[in-house]
């Protein structure tokens, strides 16, 4: 499991309202991905996300979220009920939090999720609890994993600006540029 503590740049060390922790892990070879996902998306009150890993093609991409989620915080701008539902909220090309959900449902056949929670402590056991497969694997792996025609498909991106920029820029650009 990595960490990562996200602060918004110009806000104090004294203060813990300019900062959050994010605890992600992802697992591959998850037999019950749809359902795991499914649990834990549907409860408004939990404190894990679960999102298909396809969504996600560098590391890079969860900080920005993460980041997103952070400013959406401090404005008190948490339209999707709980600060992991709004990173991944944070994570979709659409505005609508419902279109998001829907679409960002994983297939039948998905094998590889990343769970994260913005509770520090967060553990990987805690995380392996949920499932009841599956092995951790390192965030680096995620360019490899992802599948560039879905998601130069979702977040219409086109060949043009694929040959000037790598996918996870172009994937960056689409979901840093949305207000809340």
């Amino acid at each position: 499991m990595e960490s990562f503590l996200i602060k918004i740049p110009g806000e104090t060390t004294d203060s813990k309202d300019g900062e959050l922790t994010l605890n992600v892990a992802l697992f591959d070879e998850v037999k019950n991905v749809a359902e795991i996902e499914a649990k834990i998306n549907a409860d408004t009150d939990s404190e894990v996300f679960a999102v298909d890993a396809c969504w996600v093609p560098h590391v890079k991409i969860l900080k920005i979220a993460a980041l997103k989620t952070l400013g959406d915080k401090q404005r008190d701008c948490i339209k999707a009920g709980s600060l992991p539902r709004q990173f991944v909220y944070n994570l979709s090309p659409h505005r609508s939090i419902s279109k998001t959900f829907e679409m960002m449902k994983s297939a039948p056949n998905t094998k590889r999720i990343i769970v994260g929670s913005f509770r520090e402590g967060q553990t990987v056991a805690d995380f392996q609890a949920l499932m009841h497969t599956g092995k951790i694997k390192p965030l680096s792996m995620l360019e490899s994993l992802c599948d560039k025609e879905f998601l130069c498909n979702k977040f219409e991106i086109t060949d043009i600006e694929l040959a000037s920029n790598e996918l996870w820029r172009s994937v960056a650009r689409r979901i840093s540029g949305r207000e809340c």
